[in-house]
């Protein structure tokens, strides 16, 4: 069921295995998401955060990866992006404590434990 809500948000998806992102593109446009980019490596979204302003980054890792951890200070910090508001939301299989408090940490906005669903 589409929201109308999200018609007019951005969202950026990084999710370096494409069947995973397939996935998370495809929970966004149920929820109403249709305008999506994504990115499948670090230089990637790296560029296309310099070169658009999303309103949502979702970023998955399979555990507390270090260089998304950098990656979204530097994006809190302005070093990244020209918003440094936009929303974050971390996907992740591994939800221990040290993953978690690694991502809140680093100033993502959600936390979000795979598997999920629309």
């Amino acid at each position: 069921m589409a929201v109308d809500q999200y018609v007019c948000a951005e969202a950026l998806v990084f999710k370096p295995e494409p069947v995973k992102r397939t996935a998370v593109l495809g929970c966004l446009r149920e929820l109403g998401f249709q305008k999506i980019n994504q990115a499948s490596s670090f230089d990637e979204l790296n560029a296309l955060l310099q070169s658009s302003s999303p309103d949502i980054l979702v970023c998955a890792s399979d555990y507390a990866d270090e260089d998304l951890i950098k990656l979204v200070q530097s994006l809190r910090e302005g070093k990244v992006a020209p918003n440094p508001f936009m929303i974050v939301l971390a996907l992740s299989w591994c939800s221990d404590d040290e993953t978690v408090t690694a991502y809140r940490n680093a100033g993502v906005d959600g936390f979000l434990s795979l598997p999920v669903s629309t």
